[in-house]
C-alpha cells in the first residue's frame, strides 16, 4: 500500500478543457491526490493560470485546440513534459453543445466530442502507465434513447472509432432536426460507443477506458438553471479517475455503471 501510495504521487494526469468548469475541478482534484497535471485548452493564458493554482507543483498547460487538429502536438508537449513518468490519468473532458442540426454543427461536433478524444487517446498510449484511466466526459443527453432509430443502429453497428466518424450528416433524419441539442446528442452517443471500442484496443490491455455522465452542472455550457454545481460534477468524474479497482468499457452515472 505504501508503494502504491508513493508510486502514485509520482504519476501524471492529463485534463483537456481544464481552463474552467468541470475540466478545472478535476484538474484540482486530481492535483489533490498528488497527481502532477497538465491542463489541455485552447485558452493558454487562462490554462497556464488554472495550472499556476492547482495544489502542490510542478504543473503545466498545453495548447489543445480539436478543431485544428493539432492532436500530435500535443502528445509531443506531454511526452516532453513527463519525461519518464507515465500518465496515470487522462480525461477527456473538452466539448461543444450545439445546437442545429447543419453540416457544420454536425461536422464540429464530431470533431470535437468523437474523434478529439479518441486520437488524443491513441496518440498518448505510448505514454500512458500499464493501468492508466482514460475517462470520457459524456452526457445523459448521449443515450441510445436521445437519438433516431437510424442512428441508432448505425452507431452501434460500428466496429471501429473510424467507423462512427465515418456516420453521414443526413438533413433528412425523421427525428434529428426538430430534437434539442441535436448535434451533441449524436456524438455524445457516438461516444459513449466509441469507449466500449477504445477499451478493447489491443494497446489498452491492463488500462481502463470509461465515459461518464457527471450531471446538469452550472457551467458555461450547463447555464445557471442547472441542478448541480461544478464542483459536485467535477468530483464526479475525479472519483471515477481515481476508482481502483475499476472496470473498462462502461458508462457511469452518479458513481454508478449504468446503460446508456
Amino acid at each position: 500500500l505504501i508503494c502504491r501510495e508513493l508510486g502514485r504521487c509520482t504519476m501524471r494526469a492529463l485534463v483537456t478543457g481544464a481552463n474552467r468548469g468541470l475540466g478545472q475541478v478535476v484538474a484540482s482534484q486530481l492535483a489533490r491526490a498528488g497527481y502532477m497535471v497538465v491542463v489541455a485548452c485552447r485558452d493558454m493564458a487562462a490554462g497556464q493560470a488554472v495550472a499556476s493554482r492547482l495544489p502542490g507543483s510542478g504543473h503545466t498547460a498545453v495548447h489543445f485546440d480539436a478543431l485544428q487538429g493539432n492532436v500530435p502536438d500535443v502528445a509531443e508537449a506531454v511526452h516532453a513534459w513527463a519525461g519518464d513518468q507515465p500518465l496515470g490519468i487522462v480525461v477527456n473532458n473538452a466539448g461543444v453543445c450545439l445546437d442545429h442540426w447543419r453540416q457544420d454543427q454536425y461536422d464540429q461536433s464530431m470533431a470535437v466530442n468523437v474523434a478529439a478524444p479518441a486520437e488524443l487517446t491513441r496518440a498518448l498510449i505510448p505514454i500512458l502507465a500499464p493501468e492508466a484511466h482514460v475517462v470520457n466526459v459524456s452526457s445523459g443527453y448521449g443515450q441510445l434513447s436521445q437519438v433516431s432509430a437510424g442512428l441508432r443502429k448505425a452507431i452501434t453497428a460500428c466496429r471501429t472509432v473510424e467507423e462512427l466518424y465515418a456516420i453521414p450528416f443526413d438533413r433528412s433524419d425523421p427525428d434529428m432536426p426538430g430534437a434539442m441539442k441535436a448535434p451533441y446528442k449524436v456524438t455524445k452517443c457516438m461516444l459513449n460507443q466509441a469507449t466500449q471500442l477504445m477499451a478493447r484496443w489491443p494497446e489498452m490491455k491492463g488500462r481502463s477506458v470509461n465515459c461518464i455522465c457527471p450531471g446538469w452542472c452550472r457551467t458555461r455550457m450547463g447555464g445557471n438553471m442547472a441542478t448541480r454545481s461544478p464542483e459536485n460534477g467535477g468530483k464526479t468524474i475525479a472519483d471515477l479517475a481515481l476508482m481502483d479497482p475499476r472496470p473498462t468499457g462502461k458508462f457511469f452515472s452518479d458513481g454508478k455503471p449504468t446503460r446508456w
